[in-house]
């Protein structure tokens, strides 16, 4: 089937989809998002911002620095990483890049149902929060130092 810009849209094509039945999402920085949720959302921009900067990274490895004459060896190197590190941030903050809020909505569904405790009686509360601090106690995984990590990277 030949579709192309200066012709028409074919006839077996038109009407397929309508457009009422696209959903449109929030944007979930816009949203009131608390506990998981929120948690979700900052790391599916840092997520946003390590792509971005993998991306950037790439891009960067195109140029050719030590053919210019004005290239500062490993200083202008640390100094782009960290530049870049920058702009990967700030590219994944603007609007129209909507890689974390996919991320984040394709992740939030398994998430549990957030529950309103507030109405419930005091003691009651307490005992959930206690539970719930107990609970997260446990699942934390046992600290490892960057060192240990570095020496077993080494082997």
């Amino acid at each position: 089937m030949d579709v192309s810009l200066d012709k028409p849209i074919p006839s077996e094509l038109q009407g397929r989809f309508s457009s009422s039945s696209i959903e449109v999402r929030p944007d979930p920085a816009k949203l009131d998002l608390k506990g998981e949720r929120k948690k979700l959302y900052e790391t599916a921009q840092r997520f946003q911002a390590m792509f971005l900067d993998m991306m950037l990274d790439s891009m960067r490895k195109t140029v050719h620095k030590e053919d210019n004459p004005l290239y500062g060896g490993n200083r202008q190197d640390i100094f782009e990483d960290m530049l870049y590190d920058q702009y990967s941030e700030q590219l994944s903050k603007a609007p129209g890049m909507n890689l974390s809020a996919d991320i984040y909505y394709s992740m939030e569904s398994r998430l549990p149902k957030e529950r309103d405790i507030s109405e419930l009686p005091e003691d009651v509360r307490k005992q959930i929060q206690k539970f719930q601090e107990e609970s997260y106690k446990k699942d934390l995984p046992p600290s490892v130092s960057s060192d240990q990590t570095h020496q077993e990277w080494m082997q």
